[in-house]
């Protein structure tokens, strides 16, 4: 006869748990807001979580108001995160800050001042109290000395160097590459892998390069606005580089739309051979057949023979989409 309270007591178990699945739980699939961060054990204030995490590789303009990173949304506008909505998000670093979704520079400095640095304040650079140019440290110039072009020049030197330059109050033939120069303006050190002509430093054209591709920030989403993947992965890029009959290809660089490379693309090309057009891509690696990202023809002036880096940008096209590169040409 235990059968009967064993039954009871089985009915009775039943009819709870059919009552408590009746009770709405908020925290499960609440539509509430996520919360504003709150106060740790320790009293400090934790910042809101404002990432998103999509499935794999599904970050869009669709579905993310900040950046992508790796196929979440983040917010866009943190120093570690920083990007306009939809685009690959950006770690700001060295002197900069996130500021209207872009990594701009905070301090005064050559990627934001023409003239002259005193301090944090970017002034024009021509004044004798406050003389320099492409974003440099402001020099007083001494007595004797003027300010001419951002550079301070011997008033004695600069009035009677009509045909060569000035070095302090030498006045210098201007035709070597350590005192290049004309018409009593200071002179200039032009530099490795440059030489000077007519007064004017100038890459020289036998000089050999390496051409190195650093790094790119190609888009979450492919020319259909789909993922990259079948599986809704990030792309694996690598890039092509090819001039005349010499072409260099880097490895590709695994589920990123932020790759880095350091990779030498071309090594020891004359400069007069590098200032012709090239082309250059970017394809994601793919098992069966590699997708085309974008690419575009980069001209090089003499201006980027200088070893350090520059950032390019290949726009849009009918088969490919936008993405930027940074690059540095290296002298041998």
């Amino acid at each position: 006869m235990r059968i009967r309270p064993l039954r009871s007591a089985l009915v009775a178990s039943v009819a709870l748990v059919s009552l408590v699945s009746l009770v709405p739980l908020s925290a499960c699939g609440s539509s509430d807001p996520p919360s504003d961060g709150g106060v740790d054990v320790d009293g400090s204030v934790e910042p809101p979580d404002t990432s998103v995490a999509p499935e794999a590789g599904t970050c869009n303009a669709s579905n993310c108001n900040g950046c992508c990173r790796d196929g979440a949304c983040l917010s866009g506008v943190t120093v570690t995160a920083c990007g306009k909505p939809a685009q690959a998000c950006e770690s700001c670093s060295g002197a900069t800050d996130c500021i209207d979704r872009a990594c701009k520079p905070t301090a005064c400095g050559p990627d934001n001042c023409a003239g002259c640095c005193q301090g944090n304040e970017c002034v024009q650079g021509d004044a004798a109290k406050a003389c320099g140019r492409s974003g440099l440290g402001c020099v007083e110039c001494g007595t004797g000395s003027t300010c001419t072009a951002g550079s301070c020049l011997n008033t004695t030197c600069q009035a009677t160097c009509t045909a060569g330059c000035c070095s302090g109050s030498t006045c210098n033939t201007g035709n070597t590459a350590a005192a290049c120069g004309n018409a009593g303006n200071a002179c200039t050190v032009c530099g490795t892998g440059r030489t000077c002509t007519a007064g004017a430093c100038v890459v020289d054209p036998a000089r050999a390069f390496d051409f190195v591709i650093v790094s790119a920030v190609v888009p979450a989403t492919n020319k259909s606005g789909g993922a990259w993947d079948l599986g809704g992965g990030l792309p694996d890029p690598y890039a092509k580089l090819t001039v005349g009959a010499r072409t260099g290809q880097a490895p590709f660089v695994a589920d990123t739309t932020s790759p880095t490379w350091n990779y030498v693309l071309l090594a020891a090309v004359p400069s007069r051979e590098l200032k012709a057009p090239l082309a250059l891509e970017l394809w994601d690696d793919d098992v069966t057949v590699d997708d085309f990202i974008g690419g575009c023809t980069v001209t090089l002036t003499d201006s980027v023979f200088d070893g350090a880096l520059h950032t390019g940008t290949c726009a849009a096209s009918a088969t490919g989409v936008a993405f930027t590169y940074t690059y540095k040409l290296v002298a041998k």
